[in-house]
């Protein structure tokens, strides 16, 4: 089986993958979501007729750490799961998000690093960094670890925190 957070994701019909972790505590925490129903949301109309705070499934669903984990464990993933996980640790980043858009087989994922400097305002919205695309055969890890390494040429200070 191809070693990829995305293949619980189609599976299951879920839509998002949140992998967080929380210096503070050192704790981190993953959440999986139906947040849309898959082949049926026109994207051109965002921001027209609907944001990110609509619901977009008549069935929408959120897993927790401990059923995400179980989801992965289900699909022979948990460990590749641990890996993204302990490489957003050991890189002291906030963590990832993947999202994921079956009918067009579009795979997306946010690396976070901080948003330490947006925790005054109301949507903690700082952010930095820029887009890349990689080719569709590339292997997932070299994705990951390629959007890690640019927070860290944008942050370079913070990883010794």
């Amino acid at each position: 089986m191809k070693e990829s957070l995305f293949v619980p994701l189609a599976g299951e019909q879920l839509t998002s993958l949140r992998i967080c972790y929380e210096r503070e505590r050192q704790v981190v925490t993953f959440q999986s979501a139906r947040e849309w129903t898959q082949g049926e949301v026109d994207w051109s109309s965002y921001q027209r007729s609907f944001t990110y705070e609509d619901p977009l499934s008549p069935d929408p669903c959120c897993l927790g750490s401990r059923e995400t984990e179980e989801l992965f464990n289900r699909y022979g993933l948990q460990g590749y799961l641990h890996q993204v996980a302990e490489l957003i640790r050991a890189g002291g980043h906030q963590g990832i998000e993947c999202f994921y858009e079956q009918g067009r087989d579009i795979r997306f994922i946010s690396h976070m690093h901080s948003n330490t400097l947006g925790i005054n305002n109301g949507y903690h919205a700082i952010r930095a960094g820029g887009i890349r695309r990689h080719h569709p055969e590339a292997r997932e890890m070299e994705v990951i670890i390629d959007g890690l390494n640019t927070l860290q040429q944008t942050f370079p200070s913070a990883a010794a925190k």
